[in-house]
């Protein structure tokens, strides 16, 4: 997935094309780390130990980038590992305190409305308590992207051809 391609997915999830701009070198550690296939799902910007990065929720795990001038850091936290899931709501911002394998994991710094909505997206993944075995996801994850695709275009937001595009670079 290249950077663009994570800032349409993040627009397409709620994000305003500001701010996906106010996080493009975020964006474009995203793009390193994220495996082909994989679905961003739900994305915040928050501080984890004092570095500010993008947490992004995919359908297979939750990542957090911090990518500097010269180096990307990420660090990726799978599902079934999380035991607990938080989030304290304040004035502005929210903290979301996750516990991960008895590592307690707090963000802060969070946009208030993404907050609750990234936490509870996070609990009822951790909820699921199922992760689908590698094979099984990537083909699960073609045909939900293909779903999408053609929602779409139904919607009139892709015409035919970049439908056809789309499906052709998924499919192989």
């Amino acid at each position: 997935m290249n950077d663009k391609e994570v800032k349409q997915r993040l627009q397409e999830i709620g994000w305003t094309a500001q701010q996906a701009q106010m996080a493009s070198l975020d964006v474009l550690g995203a793009s390193k780390v994220i495996e082909p296939g994989e679905i961003i799902e739900q994305a915040i910007q928050g501080k984890i130990d004092k570095t500010k990065g993008l947490l992004i929720a995919t359908d297979r795990r939750l990542v957090f980038v911090n990518q500097g001038i010269i180096k990307t850091q990420s660090e990726s936290f799978r599902y079934d590992k999380i035991s607990s899931v938080q989030y304290e709501t304040g004035f502005l911002h929210t903290t979301i305190t996750m516990l991960i394998d008895s590592r307690k994991l707090k963000v802060e710094g969070v946009i208030n409305a993404a907050g609750a909505t990234f936490a509870t997206y996070v609990r009822q993944r951790v909820d699921q308590g199922v992760q689908p075995a590698p094979v099984a996801a990537a083909s699960a994850d073609v045909v939900g992207q293909l779903e999408r695709l053609a929602d779409l275009r139904t919607k009139g937001i892709l015409t035919d051809e970049e439908f056809q595009t789309q499906k052709r670079k998924l499919l192989g």
